[in-house]
């Protein structure tokens, strides 16, 4: 959905699910995105993806954004970094959403860490009612 609350389409996911990409693009069609800062940037072939890991069903909640989705995961799973996914047992990917802009992954991300509890839980049921963890399904 766009913020605007209409379909567009997006990148197939795990299950053949449609990303919900967000915000605006300099020019779709050329792959460009307006960096703050930098102006347009050629992002021909980068992804972006913002991710949701819970402890366990309806557990804590940790939200992240990245370019590589399954090496970021698996480097939560293995706790390789010091910090909140590792002190507190975070480690099953149980929703993501991707994008083909930096600047719109970033303010997703941020927009979905101001949200309230309920509204993240609402976000990952409504697509993922089990609470699988996705990582298993990436590289299928």
């Amino acid at each position: 959905m766009t913020a605007e609350g209409g379909q567009r389409p997006g990148r197939p996911t795990v299950e053949g699910r449609k990303s919900r990409a967000h915000g605006r693009h300099a020019d779709p069609s050329a792959g460009q995105c307006l960096v703050r800062g930098y102006g347009l940037r050629n992002h021909r072939m980068m992804i972006f993806y913002v991710y949701i890991l819970a402890s366990r069903k309806r557990g804590t909640l940790y939200v992240g954004v990245t370019n590589d989705l399954g090496r970021r995961v698996w480097e939560h799973r293995e706790k390789l970094n010091d910090g909140f996914t590792k002190r507190y047992g975070v480690t099953q990917l149980v929703y993501y959403e991707v994008f083909d802009c930096v600047n719109d992954a970033i303010a997703r991300e941020k927009r979905l860490k101001r949200w309230p509890r309920a509204w993240k839980i609402r976000t990952i049921e409504r697509d993922n009612p089990d609470w699988h963890d996705l990582y298993e399904d990436l590289n299928r």
